[in-house]
């Protein structure tokens, strides 16, 4: 991933990324405010909910539109059934997408960007998550961090170690989407473990996984520039 990939995506135009081993990576580039020839390629049942709750918070609502945009492409490069591609993905309570039976998929946003990666498959968990690189305080590390990742990170550089923690943040945010709600319900960032030192400083594709109690290892692929960390877990 460069920083071209995120930075340079045209408004409104799903952008395939990669084809990963889990799923297929779609990113889009949402503005304000939406076309309605966007808010056309919808399913009828989401365009209604976008209308009803627009007024509320209308970035947080352009984000939702971008994240159906970029999963229904990416669905559709995963080859899923024509009943899972004419579905509504809604929302569910936990914020996550209410996805049609058969498939797999994740959604993550940040500042004006969706990127969504999905499955044809259902025997697959998918997580997804995507951050934004600044400064972070010794504060939010300690919320995030075990004591031996902080071991691990404390002494770099103030700017290599905002980017450390934000990736392992962010590894540790699509592990848990990754997770079933009764999987995730008691957990706590504490519980999570990161293995295999992702926040090398190098800018590199690499992988992962997260250690969890009673939990298969939950494999990770991490992409990383100067300013974004993106992250897809799977099992």
């Amino acid at each position: 991933m460069t920083s071209a990939d995120l930075r340079s995506l045209c408004a409104w135009e799903p952008t395939p990324l990669a084809d990963l081993g889990a799923g297929q990576l779609v990113a889009v580039r949402v503005s304000l405010p939406i076309p309605e020839a966007v808010l056309q390629q919808l399913h009828p049942a989401e365009c209604e909910l976008v209308h009803q709750r627009m007024g509320a918070d209308a970035r947080r609502w352009a984000c939702f539109v971008g994240g159906r945009l970029a999963l229904r492409v990416a669905l559709r490069r995963a080859a899923a059934s024509a009943d899972a591609l004419t579905s509504p993905i809604l929302r569910l309570d936990d914020g996550a997408p209410g996805l049609p039976g058969g498939v797999a998929g994740s959604i993550s946003h940040k500042r004006g960007r969706a990127v969504a990666v999905a499955s044809p498959h259902d025997n697959v968990r998918l997580g997804i998550d995507l951050e934004y690189i600044e400064y972070v305080t010794e504060e939010f590390a300690a919320r995030v961090l075990t004591c031996e990742e902080m071991a691990d990170v404390q002494s770099l550089p103030r700017d290599d170690f905002s980017a450390a923690v934000t990736e392992i943040f962010a590894v540790k945010e699509a592990a848990y989407k990754a997770l079933s709600v009764a999987q995730r319900s008691s957990l706590d960032f504490s519980d999570l473990r990161v293995e295999g030192a992702p926040f090398a400083p190098a800018r590199l594709v690499r992988g992962s996984f997260i250690q969890i109690a009673n939990i298969p290892p939950i494999k990770v692929e991490i992409r990383r520039n100067e300013r974004w960390v993106l992250v897809v877990a799977s099992y």
